[in-house]
């Protein structure tokens, strides 16, 4: 007996449901690793030029019997090493800081202090019930971004250059957030997939704008696109292997953004002058 597929779910459908099925995998792959897998360092930090900078502690009222360990840091204090992972060997792998240790370690941190060097004992707090909650909450903004790109997926007509965009646009950025938030511990490579996505969202973000909600694309504009999506491919190589500075990612988010936002700016003003 054959087997018909009613008319709104035709066979094209499956494999647009497995890619939307797969993004979403892989963003709650990713959600886990962040709540249930990485460790809880009892502060929070921003990587810097020379180290891991401490810019919030957890508080003594929460942890009591935590407090005399927390004391031996500051905020604004800069951690060059933990355990045997300096911070230099990080800038340039893919190793994950406090990986293999859990609630109730110990860890040997070296810190700058002003002008001074010297080495802690750290341990790591117990696991709140809390703390999971809020990275959970924290991970939740991809949601949209998934939600929006599957009904555009499965939905919107025509199936044209506009509709993969769309598609592309949300399904990028929902793993732009969720490798973000991930990427200060690098927990499955996901700093350097971050990296990956941010130069891929260049050329998407700015092809959306200038196509829709009518097209801007000419000729010129046309070669243009072409260059940017090879440019991208060819700087998210690099970023795989290595060979970029860290920080150069920022570039191609700002580009992305700001040019976004000029073309809608353009696009308001051609309307007010009609």
């Amino acid at each position: 007996m054959n087997r018909k597929f009613p008319n709104n779910f035709s066979r094209l459908e499956i494999p647009l449901l497995m890619l939307s099925l797969s993004i979403l995998l892989i963003c709650l792959i990713y959600v886990y690793l962040l709540v249930m897998q990485v460790a809880y360092e009892g502060f929070e930090s921003v990587a810097s030029t020379r180290g891991w900078l401490i810019n919030h502690l957890e508080s003594c009222e929460e942890l009591p019997e935590w407090c005399a360990n927390r004391n031996q840091l500051q905020v604004g204090d800069l951690i060059l090493q933990i355990g045997e992972l300096d911070y230099d060997t990080f800038l340039t792998s893919l190793a994950t800081p406090f990986e293999g240790y859990s609630a109730g370690d110990q860890v040997a941190l070296l810190v700058s202090r002003g002008d001074t060097e010297f080495e802690i004992i750290w341990q790591l707090p117990e696991i709140r019930l809390t703390d999971r909650i809020v990275r959970l909450l924290s991970t939740v903004l991809f949601i949209p971004f998934w939600l929006a790109g599957t009904i555009v997926l499965l939905f919107l007509r025509p199936r044209n250059v506009g509709w993969g965009l769309l598609v592309a646009f949300n399904y990028l950025t929902a793993l732009w957030l969720v490798f973000g938030f991930n990427s200060p511990w690098n927990i499955a490579y996901s700093s350097i997939l971050l990296h990956v996505v941010t130069w891929l969202i260049l050329p998407v973000y700015i092809h959306l704008h200038l196509a829709m909600p009518e097209s801007l694309i000419g000729r010129r504009t046309r070669i243009f696109l072409i260059a940017l999506y090879a440019f991208a491919l060819v700087m998210s190589v690099l970023e795989l292997g290595l060979f970029l500075p860290r920080q150069l990612f920022f570039l191609p988010f700002i580009l992305a953004v700001g040019v976004s936002i000029g073309l809608l700016v353009n696009r308001y003003r051609r309307q007010d002058n009609e």
